[in-house]
């Protein structure tokens, strides 16, 4: 799995929209994430900002098609990513 981003907009409060480009299995499809800021935090390591970005996909999009009638796995897929940063 890849993605590419494209761009990032401020949609309102601590809430971002992330344009990009995703691939799954050589095949390529246009992703929007809604990202959403958590904040920064300081301790002895250093400040760290934290950050959770979430997208759904259809898993038939990307050839996957593992139970390809859907009745043990669901078609839509949520990715969810947790991001940490830390200050250099």
């Amino acid at each position: 799995m890849n993605l590419a981003v494209i761009k990032t907009f401020l949609n309102g409060g601590d809430v971002y929209l992330l344009y990009g480009e995703l691939t799954i299995k050589n095949v390529t499809k246009d992703v929007i994430f809604n990202v959403h800021y958590g904040g920064t935090a300081k301790n002895q390591q250093g400040e760290k900002l934290g950050m959770k970005a979430e997208t759904t996909i259809n898993r038939f999009d990307y050839n996957i098609d593992y139970d390809p009638t859907a009745a043990g796995i669901g078609k839509e897929v949520n990715i969810v990513v947790h991001l940490q940063f830390a200050k250099q």
